[in-house]
């Protein structure tokens, strides 16, 4: 029974609302000079959010990896959007990836502007000799407080 009102809801809801944007299939002119105004909108943002992180010593490598991803992404997207051999399911994909991106940075970089995470500091190489083991680099590594 719960089943079947639920469904009965879902109907009504899709007769008089119409679709979910969701559902709508993407078209060319939705990816227009003021999608990616929004896009690069949203890259000062992180830039930003980045900055202040910077300014009060909080590590963020992970989020810079998302950040350049972003960055680079949007960039090749505006760059392929007006071929002809760029299809609407990659914009789709493209619109998801780099919306996914955003919001895993902006997450983890307000939590880590509000105090509520400390992140990791990621070790970085130090010169020297490395080595191959499997599918690994290995070498000497500084990590915090130079150990």
């Amino acid at each position: 029974m719960k089943k079947l009102l639920a469904l009965a809801l879902c109907s009504l809801l899709v007769l008089c609302c119409g679709l979910p944007a969701a559902m709508a299939e993407p078209r060319r002119e939705d990816f227009g000079q003021a999608y990616f105004d929004g896009l690069a909108a949203m890259e000062r943002e992180l830039r930003d959010k980045l900055e202040a992180c910077e300014a009060r010593n909080i590590p963020t490598d992970y989020e810079q990896v998302n950040y350049n991803v972003f960055r680079v992404e949007s960039e090749r997207f505006r760059n392929e959007i007006p071929h002809d051999w760029f299809t609407m399911e990659d914009a789709a994909y493209y619109d998801s990836c780099l919306n996914a991106l955003y919001d895993e940075a902006m997450d983890a970089l307000d939590a880590l502007l509000s105090g509520g995470e400390a992140n990791t500091y990621v070790p970085r190489f130090c010169l020297g000799p490395t080595a191959i083991a499997g599918q690994s680099v290995l070498g000497r590594a500084r990590c915090t407080a130079g150990r």
